[in-house]
């Protein structure tokens, strides 16, 4: 005889540590997030590891740190010095000297229609835009980004200027003080620092373009005649009635005009009393 019966379904077996996960749900989504939060800012200190300064970045002695910020750096393959690192430009200017100097040539430009701004409320017409791979460092801590320049044609004795945007992407840091410039290179730690000498000879150089004669300006001269009394008959006022002579001297050349809508008593009184007061003119009065 057999027996017939039901069987009971078997439940599968959960991994300890999924049991323990089920017996304290929140407790486990909170130790999720902390991992998470621990593994970004695990990778923000791999780039910002080693990014800080000490007596040890201080290269030159006595210190320099009252010097702009001058480096060199590799451009579409090449190498360009007199390279400014101004944190208060908002963009990355590429004279357009040097532009001509690496060979290139404007059709590779984008264009690009707007001004640049200066401190002092100066206006530079922008030329084009252009990108290029830009280098930083060399050897092992080098880093390479693609950068956008705005070029100008200005006289100016620097290459390029390197603004906000160049360091943000580059995730630099840069100590004035140090004369120093730190970027992030993998886990490791980049590292330029300025060239005294280079900005020496820029100094001289801007000397020298300060004292060049400034462009001579075209002056156009228009020759008026500036005679208050006017020479034109149309600028004149124009008498509002018609005019006749009458004699007020002995001499038949002493004339002078009145009006014609006098009536014969006011002109007569009026002829009288010019004669009277004898009002000739002072070339009559030589005669």
């Amino acid at each position: 005889m057999s027996v017939e019966g039901t069987r009971k379904p078997q439940l599968a077996q959960r991994h300890p540590e999924e049991q323990k996960e089920a017996k304290h749900p929140r407790k486990t989504v909170e130790d999720r997030r902390g991992r998470r939060s621990k593994k970004r800012g695990a990778e923000e200190e791999h780039t910002t590891q080693g990014c800080h300064y000490n007596q040890r970045d201080m290269r030159y002695d006595p210190p320099r740190y009252d010097e702009p910020m001058m480096i060199s750096m590799v451009v579409a393959e090449y190498k360009v010095e007199r390279v400014l690192i101004d944190q208060g430009s908002s963009a990355n200017i590429l004279y357009w000297s040097t532009y001509m100097k690496m060979g290139l040539k404007s059709i590779d430009m984008e264009p690009c229609v707007g001004k640049l701004h200066g401190f002092t409320g100066e206006q530079v017409e922008i030329r084009g835009a252009v990108e290029f791979e830009t280098t930083f460092g060399e050897g092992n801590h080098a880093r390479a980004i693609s950068m956008l320049y705005m070029t100008v044609d200005v006289e100016a004795s620097d290459n390029i200027i390197m603004g906000q945007l160049a360091l943000n992407k580059l995730g630099a840091m840069v100590s004035t003080y140090h004369l120093c410039m730190k970027y992030p290179v993998g886990k490791e730690v980049g590292r330029v620092w300025a060239d005294h000498r280079v900005v020496r000879c820029c100094y001289e150089d801007n000397l020298r373009i300060g004292s060049r004669p400034a462009n001579k300006l075209d002056m156009n001269v228009l020759d008026l005649d500036l005679d208050p009394r006017c020479g034109d008959e149309h600028k004149r006022p124009l008498l509002a009635e018609d005019l006749k002579e009458i004699n007020i001297g002995p001499n038949l050349t002493h004339k002078m005009k009145i009006g014609t809508t006098l009536v014969q008593v006011d002109e007569s009184f009026l002829a009288g009393e010019l004669r009277r007061v004898r009002m000739v003119p002072s070339q009559y009065a030589r005669d």
